[in-house]
């Protein structure tokens, strides 16, 4: 869990957050999740080096697998010293770099990425029969049948939930 604080007043905005992180990953020997733990992780990042703008982070250290950090320093390479009118264009133009910059987002790499976020996925609706239906044979079909109702539940609520800006349905 992140903590993280913005404080505003007129003179000045202010952005904390804790530095502790938890990561996890499948552990195909031991076919369990294993979390392990960190003290240290950088969540708040400079978007300009010449400019008062910061990025925090949450839930996810990394976009696509290349770590937020990397994604801020690249950016502020990029924009120099360049001055956005508000903190919004900020934001946006940090969006259109994401956008612009394929040589970090290698196709293969985007493929291999959603392959194993659409298996973890498939995963986490499997793990959510364990006890609803024995994993006997001669439940099999009643469990099939529940995970493909499942499934079929979970689209729809995706398929009914707006897409949230600046995202497109290309995106």
């Amino acid at each position: 869990m992140t903590s993280e604080v913005c404080l505003l007043n007129r003179f000045a905005a202010v952005l904390a957050a804790d530095s502790a992180t938890t990561v996890s990953h499948w552990d195909s020997d031991r076919q369990r999740t294993v979390e392990r733990y960190f003290k240290g992780a950088n969540k708040i990042f400079q978007l300009s080096a010449h400019h008062p703008v910061g990025l925090m982070i949450y839930e996810n250290i990394s976009l696509h697998s290349v770590p937020w950090e990397i994604l801020a320093k690249e950016f502020r390479a990029e924009i120099k010293g360049m001055a956005c009118a508000s903190p919004r264009a900020y934001a946006m133009a940090f969006f259109d770099f994401l956008r612009a910059a394929e040589w970090l987002f290698p196709e293969a790499i985007l493929n291999d990425h959603t392959r194993s976020q659409a298996f973890l996925a498939a995963l986490s609706v499997l793990w959510g029969t364990d006890g609803e239906v024995a994993h006997d044979p001669q439940n099999a079909d009643q469990r099939r049948n529940l995970i493909r109702q499942r499934f079929e539940t979970r689209r729809a609520d995706l398929a009914a939930k707006p897409i949230p800006q600046p995202f497109s349905p290309e995106d």
